[in-house]
Parts: structure tokens; sequence; C-alpha cells
């Protein structure tokens, strides 16, 4: 099912961002640290009794001079008709990760830009980048055009919720290596630099070019 644009600006609105989470979930964190308090209505939310000490928020709120975000995809949702949202089921060419992640660049706009918004702080992306199935060609060279695609697709939604006025302060792609994934071992490749596991020889990929070059105009080509 398609979403359109009107149903991406509700999500926007109502705060309902990143890898498909309600928002609620990330400002149930997010919000004392910066605000000193929770969201209203989290009880009502969570169906539960919800009590703390107010004596705590002066422990747990800060000053944090950024937020960083670590955003990889998310989900496309709708509006319930209820106030809420539902989730839509991915049509079947969505393209998806060697992580089984769906790739779904308009996270890296409305992600920053509703952090942004709610919080009035500099940004910084922390970890984006994408693992995929790939191995050295018999030239010696690896050839990564899906890599290639991902970033352009990604840091070109990045640039659109900057040209919007979020204060997106930097960036910085997951990762520079193929290295050891917490879960996933050394299955999972998502450097811009291949790493042959037995002899440690780093070969760059025809990735690391293009973001090199991406970095060098400041994305102008975007």
């Amino acid at each position: 099912m398609p979403v359109s644009d009107a149903d991406k600006e509700f999500v926007l609105r109502e705060n309902f961002v990143l890898r498909g989470d309600n928002f609620f979930n990330n400002a149930l964190f997010t919000d004392p640290a910066v605000f000193g308090k929770y969201p209203e209505n989290l009880a009502e939310a969570f169906g539960a009794n919800f009590t703390y000490d107010p004596a705590d928020m002066q422990i747990i709120k800060c000053d944090p001079d950024f937020i960083g975000l670590n955003i990889y995809h998310g989900k496309y949702v709708v509006p319930d008709g209820k106030g809420g949202i539902r989730d839509v089921t991915p049509e079947m060419n969505t393209p998806y990760t060697d992580m089984r992640w769906t790739v779904s660049p308009e996270s890296l706009y409305y992600g920053p830009k509703a952090f942004s918004e709610r919080y009035r702080l500099p940004i910084f992306i922390t970890e984006n980048g994408v693992a995929v199935t790939e191995w050295l060609s018999e030239d010696g060279k690896l050839h990564d055009p899906s890599r290639i695609e991902y970033i352009r697709r990604y840091l070109s939604q990045l640039k659109r919720a900057t040209e919007e006025g979020a204060n997106i302060e930097g960036y910085f792609y997951w990762s520079l290596l193929d290295n050891f994934e917490w879960k996933e071992g050394f299955s999972k490749r998502f450097g811009l630099i291949y790493v042959d596991y037995n002899t440690l020889e780093r070969t760059p990929k025809d990735s690391a070019a293009y973001y090199a070059n991406i970095i060098r105009e400041n994305g102008k080509s975007l």
C-alpha cells in the first residue's frame, strides 16, 4: 500500500518516527534527560499506574550539547483514524539489506527533523550504514553499487531535512572497515573498506571513493 505525503506528514507531526517505533517510546528516554519530565499522558498511553519521585528528575535532567541518533531504517505507518497509527506492510518490491532491514531513506529525514524540532538541539547522525552481500571481483576490487545507492538516497534525505531547518551538525557512516557485528559476528559487512579476515588485507570498495567525493564536495551532487 503506497504511503501518501499527507500520511508521512501526519507521522512527522505526531512524532512517530525512528526504526518504526512510536516516537513516544523514544521520548520516554530523551524527555527526562532534556526536559526533566516524562511525556504527558504516559500512564494513559501504557495503560498502567505510573508514579515517580519528581526529585529524581533533577538528577536525570542534564544539559546536553547535542543529540546523537543511530538510524538505519524505519517502517511506514498511517493514521488509524483513532488518533494513533497502524503499520503498513512493505510492498513486494521493497529492498532489504543483508540485515533484513528495509531500505527506507526517509527515516533519515523524519527522524532527525522530529528530534530537532522537539528538542531544539544540534543533531549528529552517529550511525547510519548498510550491510550487503558482497565479495571481491576477479579484478581484485570490490564493486558495491547497492551501498553507493544506499548512501546517496539516505544522505539526500538528510540534506532535505537540513534544507528545511533541521540543525544537523554531523554524519558518521557505519562503518569504515568490515568488522565484528555484535550479534551477527563477521557474517555482515558494513564497511567502506573490505577486510580479508584471514590475511587482514584491506581493499577500499567503490563506495569508499564515492563517499570520499561526497565529503570533498560537501554533498553538492546529492
